[in-house]
């Protein structure tokens, strides 16, 4: 799994099959957060919990990013490095905001 922010948006690259780019304009809240994937997604990989529709984006560890979308959607990307990356999409947001 690569993950990468930048001002226009969030990439998720889930080699080789999947591809995914999310708009920042199109992030309405994040939070950083600790999660149990066999509890919670049955695992790691992409999944879907059936208890609150979040769909997962993880490959290994317990440490990741929530996300909800202005469209309602919910998101969580594993990453070792989740404070990193909550600091990318708040520098993202900040920016996008003041522009």
């Amino acid at each position: 799994l690569s993950t990468t922010v930048t001002s226009a948006g969030l990439r998720l690259q889930f080699f080789p099959f999947h591809n995914r780019r999310i708009a920042i304009a199109q992030i309405e809240s994040f939070e950083a957060d600790t999660y149990q994937p066999l509890r919670e997604f049955g695992g790691w990989g992409i999944k879907w919990s059936l208890r609150d529709s979040t769909t997962a984006y993880t490959v290994a560890g317990e440490e990741g990013v929530r996300l909800r979308l202005v469209s309602g959607e919910k998101l969580l990307i594993g990453s070792h490095r989740a404070a990193e990356l909550f600091d990318a999409l708040k520098q993202a947001t900040a920016d996008m905001a003041s522009a």
